[in-house]
C-alpha cells in the first residue's frame, strides 16, 4: 500500500507477502517491505526502499535483506 502525505510530495510504502505450499516438501515464505518516494521536483523523484525476506523449505531457513536507493528523472 501507499499514503501520500504534504499534498503528494511524499509517498510511504509498505507491505507484506506470504507463500505457503506443499509438495516433495514443505514450502514458506514471509516478506515485509516499506520505503519512501520523495517528489523533489515534477520530474525529479528519489526513492528508497528496503525488504526483509525469510524463507523456509523442509527443515532449512535462510533470510536476506534488500536495500534500494534510486534518482529518477521524468521526461
Amino acid at each position: 500500500g501507499t499514503y501520500d502525505l504534504f499534498d503528494g510530495r511524499l509517498k510511504v510504502l509498505g507491505g507484506l507477502a506470504s507463500t505457503v505450499g506443499s509438495g516433495n516438501e514443505e514450502f514458506g515464505r514471509f516478506g515485509i517491505r516499506g520505503g519512501v518516494n520523495y517528489r523533489l521536483t515534477s520530474f525529479l523523484r528519489m526513492r528508497f526502499d528496503g525488504e526483509l525476506r525469510s524463507k523456509k523449505i523442509g527443515e532449512e531457513s535462510k533470510s536476506s535483506t534488500l536495500l534500494r536507493m534510486s534518482l529518477n528523472y521524468s521526461f
